[in-house]
């Protein structure tokens, strides 16, 4: 290793020299070059000088001095040997002349330091970025513990927390980064010999174009490690029935479990997960039973007793584990019952949320049949005149009282939420001022909370703040600050609506605040009127005094999400200062907006930046930066930076790699990369793998891989089953049971057609949430050819839903649910028109409503008005949980045949 220049370093030489002019080359030739051989008998000269130039210049000289140094390290001389020791250590861990001192300071402590010390050593080195001193240390290291250790997640550092196989896999992307693909190689070698250290060394082999060659050669190799690299190998090539058959000869049964899962069998994780000492009782009596029913095998009483017995115990947590157990089991009635007496307002939610108002209702104490709102309303509301409870903590009448108002303004019967809550609420503020404020800051505060337009109770808030604050002040001053926030931004929006509108009274401009902060219905569009005032106030002030001004319109702009709005007032502000004043929601918009070249440009921005700060690069920029490229019409630019994303991988990052493909609307390759990353993910962290697995449903779906979509969400129900606290979500836990038991029927509909439709009837008999219902079953028995049936279906849901709509014929959630039901199913497509015209008109920016709309439309056929609607509802959620579903719709509705 030739460097090009010397550097004295503090504490490993001692000599030095004085500078002197160099004489003309043309007159004094340069001295030939002394070889290895030379320079280390020189090391035993008796000349100091002569012994620290030899010492130096072959420092300098590095790996190839290494076998001269190694012949004479244990030589009958002794300063020739210790030299040669010291050498060839420093050689050996990359010391060079040029490595930072501080960096060679804690190799120099490593070799005396203690377990825990060297950890800590570790660690520094991790932010020194001294790769390769520390994988040098680690591979040299004796201790198995301290080995073990270092394979965790190592503590500190502005790039997250990471283990040894980890920082392989940095110093290899770095290397990578500069075209060194002999030092990655290197790097990645020094790895722990784990299935994750291994499957980074085996992506870097088909990355190089050298997999299949290595996997010729590792078929050659015996053992267990062999083994273990020829599982490597099988899962970067994406042989998943290879790399079962060399997971199980390796010992590794949960990498094993996962292949079989991929092929369509959920058993061998099942039993794995049953046998682990450390899984929790009701998680291995779930597990039991979860075998059983894939099996085909009834389930007994005698089974569930595990079950029961904790069902009927005092543990809240056995109980709610035992509870989640069921209805993962498909035991939905005896759930229910169990649910409902564990938690009253739990089972309230539950049964409204899946359409089971009757059932809601007598949960909270009122008749079904003929509900007394107003009597039921003045009880708790009597509550209240004595309660004292300490405040910010709700009283169980409160939450009744809550709850109650939410389920009356979301069914469409505000007239009787104010005709029950109004006046006691009014005499409240008269008795017990106090009392009534704790009331209104919880009642403001749920109507604020999660920023839906359908949580709280906005319509009756409305009425109950104007009657009560009339013309005082300060009284508007709180019920802003309970419903809007403290932060001196809400009281000067406040006071700029009444500059945009000097004729709006304080009743007119709460109206508005509620629409620009998105709660509640918006027929009149007040949230665009007020913005298109806040805009042409912006337009008449002169630019040189326009700073405060775009101030407000941030903070207006910035209480939805509407990408057209925030990138007209990106592009109108100084370049210097968006990023700050917007932070990162701008990349959002941009993709919203289909201004790709605007998004790429901004990914190349942080992939050069990263570059100029010497970190290692990363591959999901790469994967941005690929699909913003490719839908501006780049198409070499992009190819180049998806070669990048292929060499940096290194079996990481696979997810976020399938994630930010996505992002780009390059679903082709997004789809790809999410199978490597159920391929690669570390099933050690079942999380993680329950993660993947349902993203890869969704392509297993529309690929109709009916056995690996049960085997998958057979998986993930015992990950859920295993939670720890358990979840409280009964529906998430039947789509689970549902998604296996169809997956099942589906796969086995040619061998057993009346089998596998009597399933089909008994799971439909068990999932009570016609909305999920809608998103993929009638789209599935549809591919799989059950026409017949599917009518019949559709036509039991419908009829529930008509029921529903019946008793609340003004309840949008309902009306959208049943349009959705319809248009998934392409029938009574006119019907579902007219039910989300109605709700599109009371609520016109409601993302979910339009994506319904757009989904009708495209099943009627009608391209364009579908993505109209469905762009709409794209710009009005560009980011957030549901913003990849609506991103994927508007693709569809732009690429997808027209339906037949």
């Amino acid at each position: 290793m030739k460097f090009q220049r010397v550097l004295m370093v503090a504490g490993f030489s001692t000599w030095s020299w004085t500078a002197y002019a160099a004489p003309e080359p043309t007159t004094v030739p340069s001295p030939p070059e002394k070889s290895v051989e030379v320079l280390v008998q020189e090391l035993a000269d008796p000349k100091f000088r002569t012994r620290e130039e030899a010492s130096r210049k072959i420092w300098q000289i590095g790996d190839p001095a290494l076998p001269a140094l190694q012949a004479v390290a244990e030589g009958k001389d002794p300063e020739q040997a210790y030299r040669a020791r010291e050498l060839i250590r420093k050689i050996q861990l990359f010391i060079t002349p040029e490595t930072d001192p501080t960096v060679i300071a804690i190799v120099e402590q490593y070799a005396k330091a203690s377990g825990r010390e060297k950890e800590k050593l570790f660690e520094e080195l991790i932010r020194k970025r001294a790769w390769r001193q520390l994988l040098k240390l680690y591979s040299n290291e004796s201790s198995a513990e301290l080995r073990a250790s270092l394979e965790e997640p190592l503590r500190s550092n502005h790039e997250g927390n990471f283990g040894i196989s980890a920082v392989a896999v940095i110093a290899a992307r770095e290397s990578l980064g500069k075209g060194d693909a002999d030092s990655a190689r290197e790097f990645l070698e020094m790895a722990p010999a784990t299935a994750t250290g291994l499957l980074a060394l085996a992506n870097f082999h088909r990355n190089q174009g050298t997999l299949d060659d290595e996997l010729k050669r590792a078929l050659t190799l015996k053992g267990p490690h062999a083994d273990a690299w020829q599982l490597a190998l099988y899962r970067a090539s994406g042989n998943v029935g290879a790399a079962k058959n060399a997971a199980t000869a390796a010992g590794e049964s949960k990498i094993s479990a996962v292949m079989s899962v991929l092929l369509g069998d959920p058993i061998p994780w099942l039993q794995r997960e049953k046998g682990d000492s450390g899984a929790e009782k009701n998680a291995t009596a779930y597990t039991d039973l979860a075998i059983r029913r894939w099996q085909g095998k009834p389930i007994r009483e005698l089974d569930r007793y595990p079950l029961m017995l904790a069902l009927n115990g005092r543990g809240d947590q056995d109980q709610l584990a035992a509870i989640n157990a069921l209805y993962l089991l498909g035991e939905t009635a005896m759930a229910d019952t169990a649910f409902v007496q564990s938690s009253k307002l739990g089972g309230y939610v539950y049964n409204e949320m899946v359409e089971r108002v009757p059932e809601a209702l007598k949960i909270l104490g009122l008749d079904p049949e003929k509900p007394d709102y107003t009597a039921w309303v003045g009880e708790r509301i009597g509550i209240l005149r004595k309660d004292d409870s300490e405040e910010y903590n709700p009283s169980d009448a409160t939450l009744d009282l809550l709850y109650l108002v939410n389920f009356l303004e979301s069914r469409g019967l505000a007239q009787q939420a104010e005709d029950a809550y109004l006046k006691p609420l009014l005499a409240l503020a008269g008795e017990n001022e106090d009392h009534f404020t704790r009331f209104l800051r919880y009642l403001c505060g749920s109507t604020r909370g999660a920023r839906s337009r359908h949580d709280g109770a906005p319509a009756l808030l409305q009425k109950l703040i104007g009657t009560w604050a009339g013309d005082n002040e300060e009284r508007w001053d709180d019920a802003l600050g309970f419903l809007f926030g403290e932060q001196e931004e809400v009281r000067v929006l406040w006071e700029w609506l009444a500059e945009l509108d000097p004729q709006a009274g304080r009743a007119e401009r709460l109206s508005g605040m509620l629409s620009v902060f998105g709660v509640g219905r918006d027929p009149a569009k007040l949230r665009e009127k007020w913005v298109e005032l806040a805009w042409a106030d912006v337009q008449k002030t002169p630019l040189e005094k326009r700073e405060a001004i775009l101030e407000k319109m941030i903070f207006l702009v910035g209480q939805t999400s509407d990408a057209a709005n925030q990138l007209k007032l990106w592009d109108m502000l100084p370049e210097g200062k968006r990023e700050e004043i917007m932070g990162g929601v701008f990349l959002d918009n941009f993709t919203a907006a289909g201004r790709w070249t605007e998004a790429a440009e901004w990914e190349l921005k942080l992939i050069e930046a990263r570059a100029k700060a010497k970190l290692d690069p990363v591959p999901t920029l790469h994967a941005r930066a690929a699909a913003f490229l490719r839908r501006a019409g780049k198409a070499e630019e992009a190819a180049a930076h998806d070669s990048w994303v292929e060499k940096l991988a290194l079996g990481y990052d696979a997810e976020a790699i399938s994630i930010s493909y996505s992002e780009g609307g390059d679903y082709t390759r997004a789809a790809i990369w999410m199978e490597r990353a159920v391929r690669e993910c570390n099933p050690e962290n079942p999380q993680t793998l329950a993660r993947v697995l349902e993203a890869h449903q969704a392509l297993l779906m529309e690929q109709g891989s009916w056995l690996q979509l049960a085997a998958h969400a057979e998986v993930r129900a015992q990950i859920a089953a295993a939670e720890v606290p358990p979840s409280s979500n009964p529906v998430a836990l039947q789509i689970l049971r549902f998604q296996s038991d169809l997956g099942r029927a589906l796969a086995n509909l040619k061998a057993d057609r009346a089998g596998s439709v009597a399933l089909i009837n008994q799971a439909l008999g068990n999932f009570p949430s016609d909305g999920s219902l809608a998103d993929d079953f009638f789209p599935a028995v549809r591919k799989a050819g059950l026409l017949k049936e599917h009518d019949e279906w559709f036509e039991a849901a419908w009829a529930r839903m008509s029921r529903v709509l019946e008793q609340f014929p003004d309840c949008d959630n309902t009306r959208n649910t049943a349009a959705w039901l319809a248009s998934r199913a392409r029938l009574k497509l006119d019907e579902a028109e007219a039910l989300e015209t109605r709700v599109i008109a009371l609520n016109p920016e409601e993302s979910s409503y339009l994506d319904t709309m757009a989904e009708i439309r495209f099943a009627k056929g009608d391209r364009k008005a579908a993505l109209e609607h469905s762009a709409r509802a794209v710009n009005f959620e560009p980011g957030g949980p549901q913003a990849p579903i609506l991103r994927r719709q508007h693709e569809r509705f732009r690429t997808e045949p027209m339906q037949k």
